[in-house]
């Protein structure tokens, strides 16, 4: 489109109006318009239209001692155009680097653990006095996995309470409810521990965690939004992975669209759900076509652009200009 053609949010609805024959606010107000295009813009546009200009790169640093790192609503270096939004990105895919170095990537817990299991030891690190606490003793080997130590009493036979690290060095019960204690994930010192109630005087304190060797991590597991690696770090890395993010929401009437050429498909897109919803599928089956046909027009630009790309298979790899040596860990 050209650089004087109106493509704001307020001609965005004036199409869509058109589109959907309802010119009146009394058929559909502006708020409502407005709610159908974020739906298709933020929802449905980024899984239909898999574009490089909805691609980015999510960075986070590593600490030593901590294998897992929780999804942020935002990337340290995601485009000016990306504001941090909740549910920012839609999916990450390969390759994924560590301190410049690719690592291998998983998205199968059971793959992952199968080649980096969590093997856990366990001890007696106390005797139950018939209180609730405190409880204190030293686990015989280090470090501690952070959100894998468990210390655990019999009560009555059957019955258990049970104290569970946080990853933070404090406790929770079984419940998630916060304990009184601390947990030193280097030294294996279990300080100060309170139960969730009573205990049964004599009964066995029973710890079991896992123990791991920290080194610099080659692999990494993407599973409930959460990023895990192994080996856990020993220091602080640089990981990066790619990432496709969702669209910023329309809501300013001289907003524009990410990108001009995208005005046509939003328009289209968001007239389909408002005909599904009106239950109008002789106007859906009418209008599909024509979506269909700016969306192949929206794939265009990334076709262009990837095109030059020679297809990866396990025999270009090893044909490139340049020789790629995996790293030694």
């Amino acid at each position: 489109m050209s650089a004087g053609t109106n493509v704001s949010l307020t001609s965005l609805i004036s199409k869509i109006r058109k589109l959907t024959a309802r010119p009146s606010q009394n058929q559909i107000d502006d708020d409502e318009v407005i709610d159908y295009i974020n739906k298709y813009y933020e929802l449905e546009f980024p899984q239909e239209l898999k574009t490089v200009d909805l691609k980015t790169t999510y960075k986070f640093y590593t600490t030593a001692g901590v294998d897992q790192y929780a999804l942020s609503s935002y990337s340290t270096v995601s485009p000016a155009r990306i504001n941090g939004q909740i549910n920012l990105y839609k999916s990450f895919e390969p390759p994924v680097y560590v301190s410049g170095y690719e690592a291998r990537w998983y998205l199968d817990r059971e793959t992952f653990y199968r080649y980096f299991p969590d093997m856990t030891t366990s001890m007696q690190l106390a005797v139950a006095t018939g209180a609730a606490g405190p409880f204190s003793g030293n686990l015989t080997s280090g470090p501690v996995l952070r959100k894998s130590l468990m210390v655990s009493t019999e009560t009555t036979p059957g019955t258990s309470r049970y104290a569970l690290d946080n990853g933070i060095g404090g406790f929770v019960d079984e419940n998630g409810v916060s304990l009184a204690g601390s947990i030193n994930y280097t030294t294996g010192s279990v300080t100060g521990l309170f139960f969730n109630g009573a205990t049964t005087a004599g009964s066995a304190i029973t710890a079991r965690w896992v123990i791991y060797a920290a080194a610099k991590p080659y692999a990494c597991l993407f599973f409930d939004n959460t990023f895990i690696l192994r080996p856990v770090p020993d220091g602080a890395y640089e990981v990066t992975v790619q990432a496709y993010f969702k669209p910023t929401a329309l809501y300013l009437a001289n907003q524009e669209p990410g990108l001009a050429e995208w005005f046509d498909l939003l328009a289209y897109g968001t007239s389909l759900k408002i005909f599904v919803d009106s239950l109008e599928m002789e106007s859906y089956q009418a209008l599909f076509p024509i979506y269909k046909q700016q969306l192949d027009k929206a794939e265009r630009k990334s076709i262009m652009t990837i095109k030059s790309q020679r297809t990866k298979t396990i025999y270009s790899e090893n044909n490139d200009s340049f020789s790629y040596r995996y790293p030694t860990y």
